[in-house]
């Protein structure tokens, strides 16, 4: 729940979440991006984030500036990517990012191991999520999430946080 994410507090005392404000200047822009292959499971997707990400000065930050979920066949996923490309490039030229697009990072199973391969071909800006944070799973790289946000090293811009897919 909303606990985990810090800032402000509830009526009851628990941790809820404080929207943070677009970022100005940062060094980089990038997309990771999971991806699906049981289309017709209803709570299963290919989804991508979008991270504006701070590392050269203290801590390291990171905002989520914008996510997209959706159900796909493997075979539209090379069709998809070069609008996750251009977006993850719109928000660099927004957030004015000294080190431009960093491109997009994709998990190395199932499908996205076809979609990597389809981006070296084209020469697209993508790589794959190392092995040591995909051999944890998804459950063991949600549970590791929460820590990030609530010492206020990743933080959810007001777009990102109100958004709603249908």
């Amino acid at each position: 729940g909303l606990q985990f994410f810090g800032g402000l507090k509830d009526t009851l005392g628990h941790r809820t979440y404080k929207r943070a404000v677009w970022p100005r200047v940062v060094d980089t822009v990038c997309a990771v991006v999971g991806t699906a292959t049981k289309v017709q499971k209803k709570n299963d997707g290919t989804g991508v984030l979008y991270f504006a990400v701070e590392a050269m000065t203290g801590k390291p930050r990171a905002w989520v500036l914008d996510w997209d979920i959706q159900q796909m066949q493997a075979d539209v996923l090379t069709a998809w990517l070069p609008n996750v490309i251009r977006r993850v490039e719109e928000l660099a030229r927004l957030c004015r990012a000294r080190g431009g697009s960093g491109g997009i990072i994709i998990e190395d199973k199932d499908s996205g191991q076809a979609l990597l391969q389809h981006a070296a071909k084209m020469r697209w800006p993508a790589r794959a999520i190392p092995s040591d944070l995909t051999a944890m799973g998804k459950d063991g790289r949600a549970v590791s999430g929460p820590g990030y946000v609530s010492e206020g090293r990743t933080k959810f811009t007001r777009e990102a946080w109100e958004k709603t897919v249908g």
